[in-house]
């Protein structure tokens, strides 16, 4: 797995600091994508290193995550950050579906190879 976003700050803090000085809820919150560019490299050097060691399935958090423009701290009311950069259960169901993919490409791999 390559880097998860990091929010730079305590998410949950962030959260109700923003909500308070807006005087209602916010279902969403975000960073700027362009302001993880250094995580982003950062992941691709992981990825590029476990692909020389060969024989790997990665998955990129920032694929489910992120859109062009920002990635996602907060999503439907749910804060996706436990505090700087460790995901909460929401968080983790966000990127779910593409590590039972990785799961289920490596168990199919496995599973056919000669005994």
């Amino acid at each position: 797995m390559s880097a998860v976003p990091n929010p730079r700050a305590d998410v949950p803090r962030v959260w109700a600091q923003r909500q308070t000085e807006a005087g209602r809820a916010l279902p969403e919150l975000s960073v700027l994508r362009a302001d993880q560019a250094a995580v982003f490299a950062h992941g691709e050097e992981i990825v590029a290193l476990a692909q020389r060691a060969g024989n790997v399935i990665i998955v990129d958090p920032f694929r489910s995550m992120c859109d062009a423009n920002t990635c996602s701290t907060v999503k439907n009311g749910r804060s996706l950050f436990r505090d700087t950069d460790h995901l909460t259960m929401d968080g983790v169901q966000i990127i779910a579906p593409d590590l039972s993919v990785a799961i289920a490409s490596a168990y199919r791999s496995i599973a056919q190879e000669p005994r």
